[in-house]
């Protein structure tokens, strides 16, 4: 999450984790948002089924996630707001 909010993707406090990496998948690079999605999927079987996670799998998604660079345009820096 911290490394999506680094990139101008903040979780959104009403956003659940399926939400989360639903409108991940409008606002960055395919292969980013499909292993935020699988991580996300994980993540909601884990914590509400309490089914066990393949945790070398999804260690081997983030180190994807976190290789990966913004596509150009796809991960507008955020806008200032003038007060």
């Amino acid at each position: 999450l911290a490394w999506l909010a680094e990139q101008g993707h903040p979780k959104r406090p009403s956003e659940t984790p399926l939400e989360y990496s639903q409108r991940l998948y409008q606002e960055s690079a395919a292969t980013q948002a499909q292993a935020a999605g699988e991580m996300a999927h994980a993540y909601v079987r884990w914590r509400y089924g309490g089914e066990a996670q393949n945790t070398v799998y999804l260690t081997e998604k983030l180190r994807l996630l976190r290789r990966s660079r913004p596509a150009q345009g796809r991960f507008p820096k955020p806008k200032r707001r003038r007060v």
